[in-house]
């Protein structure tokens, strides 16, 4: 998770030209284990930008060193916010997908971006009426 919260991070902040934090990871899958002496790939990519958020997708593969083939074992989004250089939030460059494949993951971030707003609403709570 360190080379994904690495690669990640480098994404953001090549975009965002400046820092940015992980707010969130989520959507983790982690296909299969890593083994000692695997030659590892991580790779990052921006999918969606918001005001001042930046969703990157992260993907690892990993397998034998002498033949090269590599097998995806893990998978995750993170959200990682721009900050400016004290510390607060800033406004992040938009990023326009133009690739069909770009548009399509930028529309499944937007959804899990409605999702969680809907996940972290209050549930209004209904008392039934007291029956004697």
């Amino acid at each position: 998770m360190e080379w994904i919260d690495e690669a990640t991070t480098l994404v953001a902040e090549r975009w965002n030209q400046g820092s940015a934090v992980a707010v969130y990871a989520g959507g983790v899958r982690f296909h299969q284990p890593l083994h000692v002496r695997d030659l590892v790939e991580v790779q990052a990519r921006l999918i969606h930008t918001g005001t001042s958020s930046m969703h990157v997708s992260a993907r690892v593969r990993s397998g034998n060193p002498r033949t090269g083939e590599l097998n995806l074992t893990t998978e995750c989004t993170m959200v990682l916010v721009g900050l400016d250089n004290d510390g607060d939030k800033r406004a992040v460059p938009p990023w326009v997908p133009t690739l069909s494949e770009d548009v399509a993951l930028d529309t499944d971030a937007q959804t899990m971006v409605e999702i969680r707003a809907r996940l972290l609403r209050p549930i209004p709570l209904e008392v039934p009426p007291l029956v004697d």
